[in-house]
């Protein structure tokens, strides 16, 4: 992020998220997806809704489709206190997802589909802040 003022504006919107009654569970559905995302070497963020073996994987693509745009035009306005309430409605599908499937499935295809999808929830988050760099007390 080359410009300050954005930064300045994030770590703002960050300081009162993390204020919220839900954000160490929130922190803590982002940081399980992005370590898991981060360790899959070589897997694209492609996801093929068409090879979902739980209902799940679907409840957590539709949620991301929904998020992507809203946060997308947030950052893109800077308002990033949006673009965290959005975010934020993920948890609970991601909370669900890791609840109800192995991300290591024994299906190559089945266990890169799922990588693949929390790469991508990964990206939209870290395209507001790296949530694994906060520590709450």
């Amino acid at each position: 992020i080359n410009d300050m003022y954005a930064v300045g504006l994030r770590a703002e919107a960050v300081n009162e998220a993390v204020k919220a009654e839900e954000a160490a569970q929130t922190i803590q559905a982002f940081n399980r997806a992005g370590n898991i995302a981060r360790k899959a070497d070589g897997v694209e963020a492609a996801v093929n809704p068409d090879i979902f073996v739980n209902e799940v994987e679907g409840v957590l693509n539709d949620a991301l489709k929904l998020a992507k745009a809203k946060v997308e035009n947030a950052v893109a306005e800077q308002n990033y206190a949006v673009a965290i309430d959005e975010l934020t409605k993920l948890a609970a599908p991601i909370d669900n997802f890791f609840d109800a499937v192995m991300v290591m499935d024994k299906d190559e295809a089945v266990k890169n589909n799922r990588l693949g999808l929390l790469k991508s929830v990964d990206n939209l988050i870290c395209q507001v802040a790296d949530f694994s760099k906060i520590v709450l007390a």
